[in-house]
């Protein structure tokens, strides 16, 4: 008997194995899908990894982005659940995302000052300095990485950072009341 067994954004329902000797199931989940997404078609299709009948994995790209984008307003409420959707993704080699690194090292500043964790607080500068090495003009990743080093105490790198950000946008408030607060 060959199944096909479908992940990605069936895994919080667990592992569905479908075939014709099991017509209960695959009707169950057929009642599942509604409206557009009728069918284990759709759901194949739809998934970020399913197995085919022949156990030959096919893999969809992610879209990093998207997914940083989905948990940008958790960050400051909510960082465990932005660290838990987001850390799965962190090592993939194709992720070249400055907005997913961005926001999973702002997460992890959140959830380091919530915990008052120096651990957390390293893993943060760790990612947001990768988020500025995929896009080194992106401000967002210099400023939180300025706030992040001023909370370690290093105060001539968060300057730094908060230079640059202003190299890249003059008018950013926030860098300039942080460098008049530290430059005292």
């Amino acid at each position: 008997m060959k199944a096909r067994y479908v992940a990605g954004p069936l895994a919080a329902l667990g592992l569905i194995a479908v075939s014709p000797e099991l017509p209960n199931i695959k009707n169950k989940v057929y009642e599942t899908l509604s409206g557009e997404r009728q069918g284990i078609e759709h759901v194949v299709n739809s998934s970020e990894t399913a197995y085919a009948q022949d156990n030959s994995l096919k893999t969809k790209p992610v879209n990093y982005d998207g997914l940083a984008k989905q948990v940008e307003g958790l960050i400051g409420s909510d960082p465990q659940s932005v660290i838990r959707q987001l850390e799965p993704y962190k090592m993939d080699k194709e992720n070249k995302s400055t907005r997913f690194f961005n926001n999973l090292g702002a997460a992890y500043y959140s959830e380091s000052k919530k915990r008052n964790d120096p651990n957390l607080l390293e893993e943060s500068i760790r990612l947001l300095q990768i988020s500025i090495e995929v896009d080194p003009n992106n401000e967002s990743p210099h400023y939180n990485l300025g706030i992040a080093y001023n909370r370690k105490g290093m105060k001539a790198e968060a300057i730094n950072q908060f230079r640059r950000v202003l190299g890249i946008n003059q008018n950013h408030e926030g860098s300039k009341i942080w460098l008049l607060y530290l430059e005292k």
